[in-house]
């Protein structure tokens, strides 16, 4: 998996900016699948993962990437979201 990240690059906007526009199309309630589709393409997942967990919207995150059933998603990533959300990410 990708290295830690630690607090000080956390705080780095820029080293998020691909994670917030998935994150923020994910749980927005006008979310558009392509859209969606275009971010998810270019995102570290384990960066998305922390943002999420972050400001306590795994579930959305999952249930968004669910809805969008996008191939890209790596197995880990389906795993660690079914894990975190208590659903089955298909």
């Amino acid at each position: 998996m990708a290295e830690p990240i630690s607090p000080a690059r956390f705080a780095d906007l820029r080293a998020f900016e691909r994670e917030w526009a998935a994150l923020r199309e994910c749980v927005s309630p006008w979310s558009d699948k392509e859209g969606l589709r275009h971010y998810l393409g270019r995102v570290a997942w384990p960066r998305l993962l922390l943002l999420a967990e972050e400001h306590g919207v795994i579930g959305r995150l999952a249930a968004s990437l669910n809805r969008c059933n996008e191939p890209a998603i790596p197995s880990e990533i389906k795993q660690t979201l079914s894990t975190a959300s208590g659903s089955r990410i298909s």
